[in-house]
């Protein structure tokens, strides 16, 4: 699934190359913003769950590791085979949870992007209505070119 999500890609970077108004500029910044607030907020999520299980197997008197793994070693011998492996443990995790904050999102964010490129596209479809001044030509060319965007979002 993410695959096919990913091959999006080329045709968001195709019709983020038609924004060219600054209003449809300011549309993609707004969306790209709330995409950055998103990833920052599920991922603060994580990493504050994440926090609280690490806090809880410092608590826990060297009886409990972060997540319960097998290990080729005996982490109860020492404090100090406990605290690598603890600190171990919160590294890989903090790292988890930056690449599972973005698989997370990256569906929402997708059809976020998707839905304010069909905003865009209807916003140019009243402005081929509003320009009276633009010579039919103009208008039937603008007009396919927004058939050919929609086409693309529809692939």
């Amino acid at each position: 699934m993410r695959r096919e999500i990913i091959q999006i890609r080329p045709i968001l970077e195709k019709l983020d190359n038609h924004s060219t108004t600054e209003t449809q500029r300011s549309v993609m910044t707004t969306v790209f913003a709330s995409s950055n607030r998103l990833v920052w907020t599920v991922f603060f999520c994580n990493l504050m769950v994440n926090g609280l299980f690490a806090q809880m197997a410092a608590l826990s008197g060297r009886q409990h590791l972060v997540y319960p793994v097998w290990l080729p070693y005996d982490w109860h011998v020492s404090p100090f085979r406990f605290w690598i492996t603890w600190l171990y443990q919160c590294v890989a995790y903090f790292f988890l949870c930056f690449q599972q904050a973005s698989n997370d999102v990256i569906g929402p964010i997708y059809l976020n992007v998707l839905d304010a490129h069909l905003r865009i596209i209807m916003q140019r479809v009243e402005d081929i209505s509003n320009n009276s001044w633009k010579s039919d030509s103009d208008m039937r060319n603008e007009f396919v070119g927004i058939i050919e965007d929609h086409r693309l979002i529809m692939k």
